[in-house]
C-alpha cells in the first residue's frame, strides 16, 4: 500500500479564484503525507508539451482535490508549483498521484 511509503510532511496550496487580471491566488492549506523524490525528469504539462520539472511528490488519493496542476507544494521550505498530476490506478480504482514539480521558490 502506498501509505507505508508516504515518510514526508507538505503543505498543498491548491489554486482559488482568479482575480480580474487572471492571477490565481492560492486556497487554503492542507496538510498530508507524501513521498517526495527530487530528481530532473521530462514530462508532459496539462497541455500536453514537454517540460523539465525538478522533482516528483507521491501522494494518496484522498488529496486528489487540493492536488492539481497549479496547486502550490511546500516541503522543508522550498515551495514549487505542481505543471503536472497523473493518477495511478489500483485494484480498485485510483490508488494515489502523481505530482510533478517546477522549479523552486526559497521561502
Amino acid at each position: 500500500m502506498i501509505t507505508d511509503y508516504l515518510i514526508h510532511q507538505i503543505t498543498i496550496e491548491p489554486p482559488s479564484t482568479a482575480d480580474a487580471w487572471g492571477n490565481v491566488a492560492a486556497g487554503a492549506p492542507v496538510t498530508v503525507q507524501a513521498r517526495v523524490e527530487s530528481q530532473r525528469r521530462l514530462v508532459l504539462d496539462a497541455q500536453g508539451q514537454q517540460i523539465y520539472t525538478d522533482a516528483r511528490v507521491f501522494v494518496a488519493s484522498a488529496a486528489a482535490a487540493a492536488c492539481v496542476p497549479g496547486s502550490w507544494i511546500t516541503y522543508q521550505g522550498d515551495r514549487r508549483q505542481v505543471v503536472s498530476v497523473v493518477a495511478q490506478q489500483g485494484l480498485e480504482g485510483v490508488d494515489h498521484l502523481v505530482a510533478y514539480l517546477g522549479a523552486g521558490v526559497s521561502g
